[in-house]
Formats: structure tokens, sequence, C-alpha cells
């Protein structure tokens, strides 16, 4: 619940932790909430297995954070858009 308020709080969350401390679980209810206000959300990962992970438990639109950094260098990046799921 912790995670969830400070993503749907905060312009910008790091989520942290050990396996089986329950990641996945807040990613989905961070993304099912912010879903419902219309907030959008850009999910990253340091490797592009991770990010297929997140992808793979969200449903949801996840890249590597070098992946977001090209995106962003370019200026094809929308913050502003409704959440890809």
């Amino acid at each position: 619940a912790d995670a969830v308020r400070m993503a749907l709080s905060s312009p910008f969350s790091l989520l942290v932790g050990g396996a089986g401390t329950g990641k996945t679980t807040a990613l989905r209810a961070i993304n099912e909430a912010a879903a419902e206000i219309g907030l959008p959300v850009e999910m990253m990962a340091l490797s592009g297995r991770a990010a297929l992970r997140i992808r793979e438990a969200t449903g949801a639109q996840a890249r590597t954070i070098a992946g977001f950094l090209m995106l962003a260098q370019q200026d094809r990046l929308d913050l502003q858009a409704p959440p890809l799921i």
C-alpha cells in the first residue's frame, strides 16, 4: 500500500526490493490505480529481461532505462499520454 501511495503522489518513484518482497504485486496495483485516475506510468528496468518480466506481469509497457533515455533524447516520449493499459 505504501508503494502505491508513493507512486501515485510523486512524479518519480523507485521500487526496489529483494526476491519475494512483492514488487510485482505492487507494480500491478500501481498500474491499476493509475489507470483508474488517468495517470500515465512509465516503467523502466536495468535489463531487457527485467523489462520483459515487468511487461508480462503487468500487461503494460516497460522498457530499459537506456531505451527510455534514448527516446527522451530524441524527444519521442509523451509523458502526458494516457496509460498504455
